[in-house]
Parts: C-alpha cells; structure tokens; sequence
C-alpha cells in the first residue's frame, strides 16, 4: 500500500518542502515507525491485545484544513479499506494522537474499534474478514 502512496507523497515534499521541517510532521512519522516496528514486549499496554493474521497499517491521511468537510478523509479511508479487501487482509491498524479529534471521529464513524493508548497516542483497528 505504501508504494501505492509514494508518488503522492513526494509530490506533496517537493511542493510543500517546509513540512519537513515541522516538529509534527517528525513526530508523526516517528510514531508511525515505532509502530510499525513494534516489538512484542510483554509489559507493553499496546501489546495486550494480539491482532492475528495478514494485516496491514494505515501510516498516514491528511486532508489541508481548508478541505475540511469535504468527506476527502472518508474517501482515502474507503481508498484503504477496499485495497487491504483486495490484498486479502484479515484486519486494518492504525495510531492517531489522541487531541487529533477530527480524525478519531472520522475513524469511529468508518467502523475502527479502538484496541488500546499509551498516554498520547490511541491504536485502532478494523476487522476486514470476521476471522479475528
């Protein structure tokens, strides 16, 4: 899915090069990271929940503010959930930093469930293929 995305997000760089340079952005992707490399630490909140079977993360959306409401977000989730249907995934995952209100609603309303936090950042997830 990522190379599906890597086009997109390199024209978004090298229009918008500055973000690069936002504390955010470096945060997010480093979030982002660390789940995806998450290690199976038993002591971990985010770990007391296993997801089994073929699954696959959601990295990053963004929609500019001044789109807001547009219903772009709940198109690039649909985008998502119909690519990991095709690619045969059993469930969905993502992370969103708790005060991003915005995309926990848009989350909830498109059917994620969450499955844990760790103080800044809510995990959540969607079953694809009922066998969870």
């Amino acid at each position: 899915m990522n190379r599906d995305l890597l086009k997109t997000g390199v024209w978004g760089i090298l229009t918008h090069p500055s973000i690069l340079l936002s504390k955010r952005f470096s945060k997010t992707i480093l979030a982002r990271f660390k789940l995806l490399f998450q290690t199976n630490n038993k002591n971990s909140d985010a770990n007391k929940f296993e997801l089994r079977g073929k699954g696959i993360s959601l990295v990053g959306i963004g929609v500019d503010p001044a789109y807001n409401g547009l219903g772009i977000g709940q198109n690039l989730i649909s985008a998502f959930e119909k690519k990991a249907t095709q690619l045969g995934m059993v469930y969905m995952r993502l992370s969103v930093y708790d005060n991003n209100l915005r995309a926990i609603r848009l989350y909830e309303r498109s059917g994620w469930s969450r499955l844990t936090n760790d103080g800044k950042t809510l995990y959540y997830y969607k079953n694809i293929s009922g066998n969870l």
